[in-house]
């Protein structure tokens, strides 16, 4: 049985190659369980194909549920899935792609010590194995909270859920074993001896960024816990997160970028100095089709970096008002215009088909660097974005010792960290008598400016408890315990129930069938 789920799962591997520098296999006719990874080399190619699956992860248009019911926006009617009123037939959504990366990684993990190389390789392999399974892990809990575990290898039987907070202890632990086993980003080398092309394969940084959001993630959610779960020390678990994010500001290996122009035309194109931990999309585009990496992104840009999308568009709930621009980035703040196109001069009256006045757009210009139709009769019109996607910055680890900080009681260290992203921007630094001298607030409403529409905004609320603040509808009105069983995670998708008789739906979402 074990030899049969590991040839299975080198199908599932090799089914899906990366790019084409790492493509140098053994030339077989097939891949079988004794020619698959003979030397170092190999091995190198089985984490760039692992590398290249999350990169395909990250255009799952199903990666957004549950978070777009908290994507900042200005204008929502009749969007059902922000109110939580949506069927349960909306809210199933699959989680195979994670779970094959992560018997991807099984299979690779034994190989290590099969072959030859000296004991830094080895755990430098070691390392980005520990931390694909983490991240992937990572991705579920928050997803779909409770999921099924699975060890070393690749299950073949029946498995039932595990508590989130439980598969939480296992990626803390994962991610742990990552930070200690990977060097740092400047020491990273390929088998070959010459340096890591891209920020995709995982080193010391980036494992310290996952850790402290795991367990920042175990912490702040402690009251979505199960009674029979919630027993655990979450000071304990801050001052971990803390750590991991000085390690990492520490670390000399990243640095802001200088101003929120740079953060748009470098950082968030090709990466910088700031990102931290990335999926390469850039000058890659015609390989990885059009499907976006960041649906954000697509759905909120129009005019001008989509030339064939006019000004003044009806984008209904898919838009950011320029009152509220205005409101989110005031004074001297740099983001409003590095952010958003011309937002004092361009901002457009949106009416609706009857003539009304809806809102003052403004034009979404955060990502701006993309591909056109040159020629034909589509000529200019939009296809994708050339820019990679940045899964973690510098001033999101900022942020995040921030709120590490000012749930130790670390007032004057919170302030200093939220200080630092502010005053790159240009911004004010921080008074007492904002949000009613709410610090914990404040620091929220800072990383929901700087990280606007990065996709942490629904999981920052999940983590701070906000969500009769900053959601609405069922979000707002529904019993604490309705979000314990699950309200405002997935359902798990019909393709997980098949051949897995121990397979059990969402508690919350069970009642809505």
């Amino acid at each position: 049985m074990r030899k049969l789920s590991y040839i299975i799962g080198l199908g599932i591997l090799f089914g899906c190659w990366a790019c084409n520098d790492i493509l140098d296999m053994d030339p077989e006719n097939s891949v079988t369980f004794s020619n698959a990874m003979q030397t170092e080399r190999e091995i190198e190619v089985g984490l760039g194909t692992i590398e290249k699956k999350i990169r395909d992860y990250s255009q799952d248009n199903q990666r957004i549920k549950p978070a777009r019911a908290g994507r900042f926006a200005s204008n929502i009617w009749g969007n059902s899935e922000q109110t939580l009123d949506q069927p349960y037939t909306y809210a199933l959504c699959d989680w195979g792609n994670i779970y094959q990366i992560i018997a991807s990684a099984n299979i690779v993990l034994p190989y290590i010590d099969q072959v030859k190389m000296t004991r830094e390789r080895r755990n430098f392999y070691k390392g980005q194995v520990y931390f694909f399974k983490a991240f992937c892990y990572y991705e579920l809990i928050r997803r779909w909270g409770d999921c099924p575990y699975i060890g070393t290898q690749v299950e073949l039987e029946p498995i039932a859920k595990s508590p989130w907070t439980t598969i939480a202890d296992s990626a803390i632990y994962m991610a742990q074993m990552a930070a200690d086993l990977l060097p740092e980003l400047s020491q990273a080398t390929k088998c070959d001896g010459g340096g890591i092309s891209y920020k995709s394969t995982p080193v010391r940084g980036a494992a310290n960024t996952l850790l402290a959001h795991l367990c920042a993630w175990k912490a702040g959610c402690k009251y979505l816990a199960s009674r029979d779960e919630n027993d655990y020390d979450e000071d304990e678990l801050w001052q971990r997160a803390e750590t991991a994010c000085t390690d990492v500001i520490w670390s000399e290996e990243y640095e802001l970028a200088a101003t929120p122009e740079e953060v748009c035309t470098r950082v968030l194109v090709d990466g910088g100095k700031e990102a931290i931990f990335v999926s390469v999309f850039r000058n890659f585009w015609n390989e990885v089709g059009s499907n976006p990496f960041n649906v954000y992104a697509t759905i909120y840009t129009t005019y001008p970096v989509k030339p064939m999308v006019g000004p003044g568009e009806n984008r209904g709930w898919d838009a950011v008002s320029y009152q509220d621009v205005k409101a989110m980035y005031p004074g001297k703040d740099q983001r409003r215009n590095a952010y958003f196109y011309k937002p004092d001069s361009m901002n457009v009256q949106v009416v609706s088909e009857g003539g009304t006045p809806l809102y003052r757009d403004a034009f979404l210009y955060k990502w701006r660097k993309c591909v056109l139709e040159t020629a034909g009769n589509d000529k200019g019109k939009f296809i994708t974005f050339d820019q990679n996607m940045i899964w973690w910055r510098l001033a999101d680890v900022i942020l995040l010792r921030a709120e590490c900080r000012c749930r130790l009681g670390n007032k004057k260290g919170a302030i200093d960290d939220l200080n630092t992203v502010r005053r790159r921007a240009g911004a004010a630094d921080y008074k007492n008598t904002e949000y009613n001298g709410d610090l914990q607030r404040a620091i929220f409403k800072e990383r929901e400016k700087e990280l606007l529409l990065e996709g942490e905004r629904y999981f920052d609320i999940m983590r701070n408890n906000y969500r009769k603040l900053d959601l609405r509808g069922n979000f707002v009105t529904l019993d604490d315990q309705d979000f314990v069983d699950g309200a405002f995670w997935n359902a798990v998708g019909s393709a997980a129930f098949a051949r897995n008789t121990l397979m059990r739906q969402n508690t919350f979402w069970l009642k809505k069938m």
